[in-house]
């Protein structure tokens, strides 16, 4: 998830195109393709992206806004399968927002 201190970067364009390339390419490939994130694991991200995408010019806007939405909609993916815990082993791993509604 992107601190509020990054949103507000992405947000205010200090880094150009940079940083929402880079967190478009974050969304498609994390959220959309292989779905290991969901939208309530980027909430910064998501917001930022779309205040951005209403100042852009009509084409690129609003397939940004449209990539939004689809995040937003998107369902979360299964927890990757992996060995069972050893019994008497206390060890939690973290889990995504994402799988703990699983």
């Amino acid at each position: 998830m992107l601190r509020s201190g990054a949103a507000q970067v992405l947000g205010s364009g200090q880094l150009g195109h940079l940083a929402v390339d880079f967190a478009v390419h974050l969304v498609r490939a994390c959220v959309l393709a292989e779905p290991v994130l969901g939208a309530p694991d980027l909430p910064a991200t998501l917001e930022t992206l779309g205040k951005v995408a209403y100042s852009l010019p009509a084409p690129a806007g609003l397939q940004l806004q449209a990539l939004v939405l689809e995040a937003r909609r998107a369902k979360c993916a299964a927890p990757p399968p992996g060995p069972p815990a050893a019994l008497g082993t206390h060890a939690r791993v973290p889990r995504s927002s994402c799988w703990s509604k699983i």
